[in-house]
This record gives structure tokens, C-alpha cells and sequence, in this order.
């Protein structure tokens, strides 16, 4: 999808690159899915919990993985996640991360040496949420031994 038109320049080239414009579309496509996610919703509690819903909905979690998909999931993990609706704990908390905040809601990633989780805040009072641990299949498979 190109969500906005390339203006050629004096010269007849682009004024921003290839690049550019993806970057551009991936953000305005995900603008528009953070809307759509979160109509209705009235309060800062039920934008987090349309968040949730969606991203534990349409994201698989993926426990096996060649290291080019490693690489791939950890280079652009949001668009990784739109696009394969898979991933692994950094693709769950850089969507809630991206898409908190484009709400206002004050949202960060932690990161460990093997996980990543988000903490929001809420008058200036922290909590956590950890999307890939509350993916009720990834649960099975880390009390089963297999992730």
C-alpha cells in the first residue's frame, strides 16, 4: 500500500528516497490500525486491553528460527510482526510499544539478555506487561520445557 504520492523535485527526482516512503507508509498504516484497534475505547485501561487483545490475537509466538530470521525479526520488528503475524519477544513488546504510544500512553521496552517486555507508566507509577509470557500458547510451551 503507498499511502502518500512521491513529489518529484525541480530535476524530476524524488525528494525523499525509496526508503523514505516505506518508512513513511509502515507508520501511517500502523496510525491507522492503532485507531481502528482502539475506537471505543474511553480510557487509557480499555486502549490497553484493545492492545493486548489484538496483539495476542494476530501475533504467533515463534519458537524455532533459522539466525537470517532472527536477524529479521530484530531489524524491523514491528513490520516483521504486521506482516508475518509471528514473532518473537521483541516483535510482541515493539508493536505494544509503538502502538501505546502513538495513543500517549507512557510506554517503554525492558530489555534482559534473552527477553523483552514493556513497562508503562501511569502517573508516574510503573507496572509490566509481558505480552509473549500472556500468549496462552507460549505458556504451554514454556511450562512444557519446549521454548
Amino acid at each position: 500500500m503507498e499511502a502518500l504520492k512521491r513529489k518529484k523535485g525541480s530535476k524530476g527526482q524524488s525528494k525523499l528516497s525509496e526508503k523514505q516512503f516505506k518508512i513513511l507508509d509502515e507508520i501511517i498504516i500502523l496510525d491507522v490500525l492503532t485507531l481502528d484497534i482502539t475506537e471505543g475505547c474511553s480510557t487509557e485501561e480499555e486502549q490497553i486491553k484493545a492492545l493486548t487483545k489484538y496483539i495476542l490475537e494476530k501475533l504467533s509466538y515463534k519458537s524455532e528460527y533459522t539466525k537470517q530470521e532472527l536477524n529479521d525479526h530484530n531489524d524491523n520488528p514491528i513490520n516483521y510482526a504486521l506482516n508475518c503475524q509471528e514473532g518473537l519477544c521483541i516483535n510482541y513488546a515493539s508493536l505494544f510499544t509503538a502502538m501505546a504510544n502513538r495513543l500517549g500512553i507512557d510506554t517503554y521496552q525492558i530489555y534482559s539478555s534473552t527477553h523483552t517486555w514493556n513497562m508503562l507508566c501511569n502517573n508516574e507509577i510503573p507496572s509490566f506487561i509481558d505480552l509473549t509470557m500472556l500468549d496462552t500458547e507460549t505458556i504451554i510451551e514454556v511450562i512444557n520445557g519446549t521454548t
